[in-house]
């Protein structure tokens, strides 16, 4: 995660509004990953939650986008996403063996 973490903050942080963005350490579905949260300049009042998973060579990515709207709704999908994940063991390997 150290190694990744520096070019991950750099790339979303091109997508903030205020441009910095630091990742938290996470684990999803027994995955190391790691989280953002960020503001976005659009849509207006935009947010994101963004969430970057690593099985060996395989990245899973979620992107929770939201406006204030549908934001709550949103917000409790994302969450349940997250929290029932489950990766298939060798998943990853046998993806990576199809590239």
């Amino acid at each position: 995660m150290a190694q990744l973490r520096p070019k991950a903050d750099a790339n979303v942080s091109k997508l903030a509004l205020h441009g910095h963005a630091r990742g938290r350490l996470v684990r999803y579905g027994g995955l190391p990953g790691l989280q953002y949260r960020i503001r976005l300049a659009k849509p207006s009042a935009g947010r994101s939650r963004l969430v970057f998973l690593y099985d060996g060579r395989t990245e899973y990515a979620f992107n929770c986008q939201s406006t204030p709207q549908r934001r709550l709704r949103l917000v409790r999908a994302c969450n349940q996403v997250l929290r029932t994940l489950k990766v298939r063991q060798g998943a990853g390997a046998a993806k990576g063996a199809q590239d």
